[in-house]
């Protein structure tokens, strides 16, 4: 045997004493305690603290709590003067369900029928002249007739938008964002709500967090940004508001439907975020759009 397979036994037989040792230390580190503390170089007992030091608790870690229940917003604030009022405004609870019925068939958990039931029995207007006997009977004749495509899925939503107030549309898409809080970016039922929020125009298809109180520094920050702080009074400053969001919300109408258009996606995204603040401002001052 010459010196380079001297060498080289020695090398494995090294390594698989480190790997042996490695397998086996946790019955060779017992051991080891034992023997440091047998020679007074570890502690054998726990070291006690003194008299009149304050001993801080424990505190235990808990897992999370269940999820926060889903925030419905209150009924919007809508004129129906007649008859012929309220019974448009049943179709478009109807349409409203056909909406959620679509949005939800590609949600594994199905349709939210609960939340649903509550967000329509707070809508739902009845009387004599009521097309429907009760919020059961809107739901099952709504569930009848869903759109079979999702072209006939963006008529019905296109629909809805033209005969729809802004506050209702808003109302609907909140509802979507509070109803399927698992929706991630790239999931499908967050693409089937992006398309919602395309076809009515709205804001933000975003899980709605609330409107916070602000500070005053904030509000004035904000009005500053969309150019109101140098109006006096607050009815002055509501309206420019509100034609300042129907101006975006215009453009996005004129993005949605222009397919060829440049930057749309960026554009659309822009036109969405002036108006979020809009009617964040607005709901700071105690109205809507």
């Amino acid at each position: 045997m010459n010196i380079s397979e001297a060498v080289q036994v020695f090398i494995l037989i090294y390594i698989l004493v480190i790997a042996a040792l490695f397998l086996t230390s946790r019955f060779w580190s017992p051991l080891f305690k034992k023997l440091k503390q047998a020679l007074g170089f570890a502690p054998t007992t726990s070291v006690q603290p003194l008299a009149g030091t304050p001993v801080l608790p424990v505190v235990a870690t808990y897992r999370p709590g269940a999820p926060r229940p889903p925030r419905l917003r209150p009924p919007p604030m809508l004129a129906l003067a007649d008859a012929e009022d309220r019974n448009a405004y049943f179709q478009r609870l109807v349409a409203c369900t056909k909406v959620v019925s679509f949005v939800s068939a590609t949600n594994p958990t199905g349709f939210p029928t609960g939340l649903f039931r509550e967000w329509l029995s707070g809508r739902y207007v009845g009387g004599p002249d009521a097309p429907f006997v009760d919020v059961e009977h809107l739901m099952a004749s709504a569930s009848d007739s869903l759109p079979a495509s999702l072209a006939e899925f963006e008529a019905l939503a296109d629909e809805l938008s033209a005969q729809a107030a802004y506050d209702e549309l808003s109302d609907l898409m909140h509802f979507c964002g509070e109803a399927f809080p698992s929706a991630k970016a790239g999931s499908s039922i967050r693409a089937a709500i992006e398309v919602l929020a395309d076809r009515l125009a709205v804001a933000s298809p975003a899980v709605s967090t609330g409107q916070s109180a602000p500070d005053e520094h904030d509000r004035r920050q904000l009005e500053r940004k969309l150019e109101v702080d140098f109006l006096a009074d607050v009815p002055a400053k509501v309206a420019h508001l509100r034609r300042m969001h129907a101006f975006f919300r215009g453009r996005l109408i004129a993005l949605r439907d222009d397919a060829a258009a440049e930057r749309r996606a960026e554009r659309m995204s822009d036109c969405r975020r002036h108006m979020e603040e809009h009617e964040k401002l607005l709901a700071w001052l105690g109205t809507s759009v």
